[in-house]
């Protein structure tokens, strides 16, 4: 009996046995298929991911640890390129962004209708606020937000946003939202810091000069790196990108060019006004002791370029370094002249002014310049004749001269130049014939008709002995006195012809009336050969006396040999003569050289000239004053 029941306890345990080890075989069996089978679709399934959970967070690496930048949106899915054991990798505006696989899992990407591969990045871009990336522009579906403070690459632009890569799919962005990187077509940029440092580099070393505003938009010469080259005065100036943002530059007053060349030094940290005014808002600081060109004036107001744009700096602000502007030992041409002009009238507002009195046949300017604050007026011309416009340079050289003894509050030659000039204005006409002028100095093609011009002089190509204004005519033979008794030429001829009829020259009838229209006390009509003076036309009793007597005080400055009454009065067609007739005041023709034929006075006499000249100007004033 007992070996009946061991038996059967022992059937019992190999039953037992065989049932719990099939049991097992089975369970191992079905976890192995299992595990096969997810690997399989995981594999099969690999490059995509549906989020689980709501707003899934994308996490970058920044300075060793991770950083949340962007959001994803729970059941969407996205395409993912590496898995880690606890994260999935994907690409997020062209930067590598963590998503935590507790918070997704492996999918089929079916519901991707927007895919994208990898795109070269068209620009950068930071956000200002949170924003919500779409499916498209229509921004019916929202796919992922991403958090302010980070930059990130997009590669298409539309007129409202731009389209970036959000996890293998194309993301819509606003550009209301960012702050796009620049591109190199990018003109203006506006400051978004409260003080956006400028440098300029010295020595190969940038240098802070002053800072922009916040808020104000300038214009770029280029984008390097990651700099705004600007226009810093005469120099390059350099701005930080960061700090800065793209614009359109609807609010930006843009700057003309300009040869002036003059400048202020800042007495302490002055504000860049964005006009002449305290009332108008500043756009740019520069620092103290800071030498600054000025661009031109607006009443006593600095007007200078910075960053491209127009800006005003208060003159009680700055000091104007005066100096000297006018080269007058060189062959002085009438663009240069120009120039001299401007930066006479910008360095001394006020005290330097200047008019366009007419045009000369080719359309040049021709320029008065008024120097002086007196009511009383005296005027001076020089350059009728093309090859002496060595007059040009003494006329222009006492311009600077007196201008820059007044401002200074010197005494020039033995005047108070402040007080003289405080009682009389002198009046300029430093190139009565800028045609003629040019044509001399720059040859033929400086002329409108060039073909005429060379056929009037024999087909000569050499002008320096022309005299005439750029038809032929000789201006110094136009005025209406005495006209038809001048000989010469019958026709345009490079010296000498009188013209068909007084006054026909445009260059001459600008000068008539300018005079004309004003009460000149005495005039003076420099020209260039023969170091004499004429004086007289005609003049008798008080005003013969009176015109002798200056007479010799000039002869007494410069040492030239007066004219014979007699000789003088046989003339005709002359500025003087005309001055003198008209106008029944004091009128005189210096010739303010040795005679050196027919051609331009030597620059190597200049010295000498301006020794002999450089007080007539104001002693002519002087003398009017007490008339």
């Amino acid at each position: 009996m007992r070996g009946f029941k061991f038996t059967v306890v022992l059937l019992l345990l190999v039953q037992f046995f065989l049932i719990v080890h099939n049991d097992r075989s089975y369970a191992e069996e079905n976890v192995d298929q299992s595990t096969t089978t997810d690997l399989e679709s995981t594999e099969n399934q690999l490059k995509f991911l549906k989020i689980t959970e709501d707003s899934a967070e994308v996490y970058i690496k920044k300075n060793g640890s991770l950083t949340a930048i962007a959001k994803l949106m729970k059941d969407q899915e996205y395409k993912f390129y590496e898995e880690q054991e606890d994260w999935f990798v994907i690409d997020i505006g062209g930067t590598k962004g963590y998503v935590k696989k507790e918070f997704a899992q492996a999918s089929d990407g079916q519901t991707i209708k927007n895919p994208v591969d990898y795109k070269d990045p068209l620009v950068q871009v930071s956000l200002i606020k949170d924003v919500m990336v779409h499916e498209s522009e229509t921004k019916q579906n929202v796919i992922a937000t991403l958090l302010k403070g980070e930059v990130y690459s997009v590669f298409e632009e539309t007129d409202t946003g731009y389209y970036m890569n959000i996890g293998g799919r194309k993301g819509f962005i606003d550009k209301a939202d960012l702050i796009r990187g620049f591109l190199p077509r990018d003109q203006f940029f506006k400051v978004i810091t409260q003080k956006q440092p400028v440098y300029v580099k010295r020595s190969g070393k940038l240098i802070q000069k002053g800072y922009m505003l916040e808020g104000q938009e300038f214009k770029r010469i280029k984008g390097a790196d990651s700099w705004h080259l600007i226009r810093y005065g005469n120099e390059m100036g350099y701005v930080k990108m960061q700090g800065t943002i793209p614009s359109d530059g609807r609010t930006f007053k843009p700057s003309a060019s300009s040869n002036v060349q003059v400048y202020f030094t800042t007495l302490q940290e002055v504000h860049v006004y964005s006009e002449p005014s305290l009332n108008s808002s500043s756009f740019a600081v520069l620092p103290k002791n800071e030498t600054y060109p000025i661009f031109s004036r607006q009443g006593e107001w600095y007007v200078i370029q910075y960053g491209g744009r127009i800006g005003y700096v208060h003159p009680k602000l700055a000091k104007t370094n005066y100096m000297d502007v006018v080269r007058s030992n060189t062959t002085y041409t009438y663009d240069q002249m120009k120039v001299d002009i401007e930066e006479l009238v910008v360095m001394y507002p006020g005290l330097v002014s200047k008019k366009i009195i007419g045009k000369s046949v080719d359309g040049r300017d021709i320029y008065a310049i008024k120097l002086g604050r007196g009511t009383k007026e005296i005027m001076i011309n020089a350059s009728h004749h093309a090859r002496e416009h060595m007059t040009t340079n003494v006329v222009m050289e006492m311009v600077d001269q007196y201008a820059l003894s007044a401002a200074k509050g010197t005494n020039y030659g033995g005047y108070n130049t402040r007080q003289v000039l405080s009682k009389v204005s002198i009046w300029f006409v430093p190139m009565v014939n800028p045609d003629g002028v040019t044509l001399v100095q720059k040859g033929y093609t400086s002329a409108k008709n060039p073909a005429y011009v060379l056929k009037l002089n024999g087909g000569k190509k050499d002008f320096s002995s022309w005299k005439a204004n750029i038809r032929g005519v000789d201006l110094n033979r136009q005025y209406p006195v005495n006209w038809k008794a001048i000989r010469g030429p019958k026709g345009p001829a490079p010296e000498n012809f009188k013209g068909y009829k007084p006054l026909s020259e445009p260059e001459v009838l600008a000068l008539v009336n300018f005079t004309r229209n004003h009460s000149f006390k005495t005039t003076v009509s420099y020209h260039s050969s023969g170091q004499i003076l004429f004086w007289y036309y005609g003049q008798k009793g008080a005003a013969y006396k009176r015109d002798y007597n200056i007479a010799k005080q000039i002869r007494s400055l410069t040492g030239y040999s007066l004219v014979d009454a007699k000789l003088s009065s046989t003339s005709g067609g002359g500025y003087k003569d005309w001055f003198i007739t008209e106008m029944k005041m004091p009128g005189f023709t210096p010739e303010i050289a040795p005679y050196v034929g027919k051609r331009p006075v030597p620059n190597s006499y200049f010295p000498r000239i301006w020794k002999q000249n450089n007080r007539v100007g104001l002693m002519l004033a002087n003398e009017a004053a007490k008339r």
